[in-house]
């Protein structure tokens, strides 16, 4: 039993193993009660004869004993990566309102690290004529051969067999993945196994949202494995999961406000601001405009006015 770990049936043992008698099917039971109380396995499931092999074998993690050189020198749109740290093994979710610019963001990662790292692009959606019409629209490089990055077609691929696909070494960009049917939370289970694949590479995960929420199909269990996960609405970024906040010199700051210009260059519009700041910077602009204005606690006919 400990040479096949996992969860097995006594019948399926039976059948296997060619236990036909009553008596060595009897003896069968008996002695799978006997590992129960040594600890060996454990009952599951609902039905009779379900059990689980308890493994307790385990590995220790030497983080005393590491080196620095993993970590990747990724940039990323609008300076992200001055915020976080990207370490092997990463996911980025990307999750985006559909025709928002995900692909634009995803594809400004590629150009701007394709020099440095070996980008695999697993494209969905796109045709090939359609992604060299895209690409074309970048100023640099301003010819389609020049970009530095393998396509892998949406008929090679999908939600179920990701994981096999990924190349544990380099940057894996998908865009985008889905979940598909009513079960979206398996989303997190697609992560994780992608996740499970990688060695020194990364996981850069496109994925869709609505416009009105932050956090993409599947909700929480979308950004549980992610280390990092951005939230893309119409000309702004939010910081939604950051797993080395410790980095940012100013975490509280998760918003920054850009626009798309020509050569599909994503430039910002301003710095990295929250809520409570954009409400400060409001306020702070309407008393400029109305000084005499006297607001009392509660009274927000200023704005209004405004």
């Amino acid at each position: 039993i400990k040479s096949a770990p996992g969860q097995f049936r006594v019948s399926e043992y039976q059948h296997e193993s060619a236990v036909v008698s009553k008596q060595d099917k009897h003896a069968l039971i008996v002695e799978c009660g006997k590992l129960v109380e040594q600890g060996i396995l454990e009952r599951v499931g609902v039905r009779r004869g379900e059990y689980r092999i308890i493994d307790t074998e385990v590995e220790f993690m030497d983080f005393v004993n590491v080196s620095s050189e993993g970590i990747l020198d990724i940039e990323l749109p609008l300076g992200i990566e001055k915020k976080t740290m990207i370490f092997p093994k990463a996911a980025i979710v990307l999750a985006g309102v559909t025709g928002y610019g995900k692909t634009t963001f995803l594809l400004n990662i590629i150009r701007d690290n394709m020099h440095k790292y070996n980008f695999y692009y697993f494209n969905s959606e796109i045709s090939a004529l359609g992604l060299n019409k895209k690409l074309s629209y970048f100023a640099t490089p301003s010819m389609v051969e020049h970009w530095k990055m393998k396509v892998i077609p949406d008929h090679k691929w999908d939600y179920t067999n990701i994981q096999d696909k990924v190349f544990p070494n380099d940057i894996n960009v998908i865009d985008y993945l889905e979940p598909e049917g009513e079960r979206t939370y398996k989303i997190h289970d697609i992560v994780t196994a992608i996740i499970k694949k990688l060695d020194k590479g990364i996981a850069i995960i496109a994925t869709q949202k609505r416009p009105d929420i932050d956090l993409s199909a599947g909700g929480i269990y979308s950004a549980k494995a992610a280390s990092l996960y951005l939230s893309l609405d119409w000309g702004r970024i939010k910081i939604f999961k950051n797993r080395y906040r410790e980095e940012d010199k100013n975490p509280s700051l998760i918003m920054r406000d850009f626009e798309v210009k020509s050569g599909q260059t994503i430039s910002a519009l301003g710095g990295w601001y929250n809520e409570q700041s954009k409400k400060k910077a409001e306020k702070d602009r309407v008393y400029e405009k109305y000084p005499s204005k006297i607001r009392e606690p509660g009274d927000d006919s200023y704005i209004k006015e405004d």
